[in-house]
């Protein structure tokens, strides 16, 4: 069913977020990255994601952190494309 394929798509794509943003943060931890080079939009995303999901210093759930992504997704809340003036 497409509605499913969609729905377990976003969910892919929630967690694939999520690890990227901590990814992003162990960098910077480990003095790799400087959090000043990112730019302006990967920096806002970084933002929200840890709005719903904190960093993870140990194990724990995170499927409602990972619902709550899932969620933003479906909702469209995520801007994708910069605004353009044309």
């Amino acid at each position: 069913d497409c509605l499913r394929v969609l729905e377990l798509t976003e969910q892919v794509a929630a967690a694939v977020l999520a690890a990227a943003c901590q990814g992003l943060e162990l960098r910077f931890q480990q003095g790799g990255l400087h959090e000043s080079t990112v730019t302006q939009p990967v920096g806002q995303t970084l933002d929200k994601v840890r709005q719903l999901s904190a960093f993870i210093t140990e194990d724990r759930r995170l499927d409602g952190e990972l619902a709550a992504l899932t969620g933003t997704l479906a909702r469209r809340e995520w801007s994708l494309y910069p605004e353009s003036d044309a």
